[in-house]
């Protein structure tokens, strides 16, 4: 004979459904485990791409190593995208070790790339304006780049959010 946990009724050895709550006496099925073709796909190609690509740019803007001449804007983004090229390492490093910070760090560093490049497209359109006629287009510009880099950037984050929220068990390292 064996007894209802929940109810406390009576049933035989056979019995799969206490008669008295409903409730079965068969052990809950684990829950099956969330796909991570996501996270496959940042840790061992997007931020590391991003990464190169950041510090291929960020040394070129910085040497010169460009088509244009080198202005004051150009060097302090070289600079930030050289940063932001360590940094996509350190985030790389924090999701494929499952550290409890790890999504953190990856919405940290989807913030940061938007505020350098907002930061740059503000100082390349102050300087193009003062050496322009078409002000107002310079202006429509920035604020269209603006615009974009804010709402891919929250795009970004709310998705990825989604997906670590639902894996937030595996990040406790």
């Amino acid at each position: 004979m064996k007894y209802c946990a929940h109810c406390g009724k009576e049933h035989c050895d056979e019995a799969v459904i206490c008669t008295g709550c409903g409730m079965s006496f068969e052990p809950a099925k684990p829950a099956k485990p969330l796909p991570m073709k996501w996270d496959k796909f940042l840790i061992y190609f997007y931020i590391i791409a991003e990464a190169v690509i950041n510090a291929i740019l960020g040394i070129s803007k910085v040497t010169g190593l460009t088509i244009y001449p080198v202005t004051i804007p150009d060097v302090i983004y070289g600079i930030l995208l050289i940063g932001l090229a360590v940094f996509g390492f350190v985030t790389r490093h924090r999701l494929a070790k499952f550290k409890k910070n790890g999504p953190a760090t990856l919405y940290a560093l989807y913030i940061c790339e938007t505020v350098v490049s907002l930061i740059y497209t503000l100082l390349t359109s102050a300087f193009a304006t003062a050496a322009s006629d078409n002000t107002v287009f310079m202006i429509g510009y920035a604020v269209g780049e603006i615009f974009g880099q804010l709402f891919s950037t929250a795009l970004f984050v709310f998705l990825n959010y989604i997906y670590f929220k639902k894996r937030r068990e595996l990040f406790c390292n």
